[in-house]
């Protein structure tokens, strides 16, 4: 996993012809799309993380490639760029913490040939200054009388925070559309860990409008 390519290299069947990163990406029509070819180049990201983190590779590293691929971030269409961001999202819920996670994670991808393609969506930013990593604060603003509401909730000591964490774990960043807030309607914003998004009520996905139902049923 960690040498794509070097496997083997027989003279009856030839050379491993894995690729490690995304300069020798092969593209085909056969097998997949290449599938067994290519996937070499997570393989290789993955052993370049669990080396980094240490420890056991199931530990850590292991449980952020479960938990992208459990996650509802990978769907059948998704790329190679797609599963690394939904890996990059993995860490940051699991290890909102420790930041060094993320970066690691950032830099195997990188190593790889994909750290120009792991930008999230623009509706993403950092973490506002004085808000921990283990709470979802929301915002919502506008309506008809204009009013603003907030609300926070911390994921590790509140009742319902385990089912806000997986609402949140469900929500695909660079898949929400941002569209006009409508006359009269609520604009919400959502924040946790390093992401911030700020959407119209009627942009509001599933997971995100049970979230800020949740969230605000804290709030004043």
């Amino acid at each position: 996993m960690l040498e794509p390519g070097t496997a083997y290299d027989d003279p009856q069947i030839g050379k491993d012809p894995q690729v490690g990163s995304m300069a020798e990406f092969v593209s085909t029509g056969d097998d997949n799309g290449g599938v067994h070819i290519n996937s070499g180049i997570p393989n290789r990201a993955f052993a370049l993380l669990a080396i980094d983190l240490g420890g056991e590779s199931w530990s850590a590293a292991g449980r952020i490639w479960y938990d992208a691929l459990v996650s509802g971030e990978v769907v059948a269409r998704s790329d190679f760029a797609s599963f690394a961001r939904a890996t990059l999202n993995s860490a940051r819920r699991l290890f909102g913490s420790d930041r060094s996670v993320a970066a690691k994670v950032e830099s195997a991808w990188s190593t790889v040939g994909l750290g120009d393609r792991l930008g999230s969506s623009a509706s993403v930013g950092s973490t506002p200054a004085g808000l921990s990593d283990n709470v979802v604060a929301v915002r919502r603003s506008g309506g008809y009388a204009g009013a603003v509401r907030t609300g926070a909730l911390d994921l590790s000591s509140d009742p319902e925070g385990e089912e806000v964490r997986q609402l949140l774990m469900m929500v695909e960043p660079q898949q929400i559309s941002v569209s006009s807030p409508a006359p009269d309607r609520f604009v919400y914003t959502v924040e946790f860990a390093t992401w911030r998004v700020t959407l119209p009520e009627q942009d509001l996905t599933p997971e995100l409008y049970r979230v800020v139902q949740i969230v605000l049923s804290r709030g004043s």
